[in-house]
């Protein structure tokens, strides 16, 4: 089991904030995956702050991060304002 928690804007625009998810194989399947539970569109997910087990994707394999499951997944929307 993954979970998932949706931060920031996202956390208001999703029915829940938080999901769990079982089979996906690496960050990019599991974000189609939330997609469809949440409503928010894959794109828009795509550029997120996203964190597997606390560490960002951008010090992993970004989308490829693989996944085995057991892994918590943080997904803050990008900070905005002016």
């Amino acid at each position: 089991m993954i979970t998932v928690s949706l931060y920031g804007l996202y956390r208001l625009k999703a029915t829940d904030a938080k999901y769990e998810f079982e089979g996906a194989k690496d960050v990019k399947h599991l974000l189609t995956m939330v997609e469809q539970a949440s409503g928010i569109p894959y794109k828009e997910l795509k550029q997120a702050v996203i964190f597997v087990n606390g560490s960002p994707i951008d010090q992993l394999d970004m989308f490829s991060t693989k996944l085995h499951g057991g892994e918590v997944i943080s997904i803050v929307s990008p900070a905005s304002g002016g």
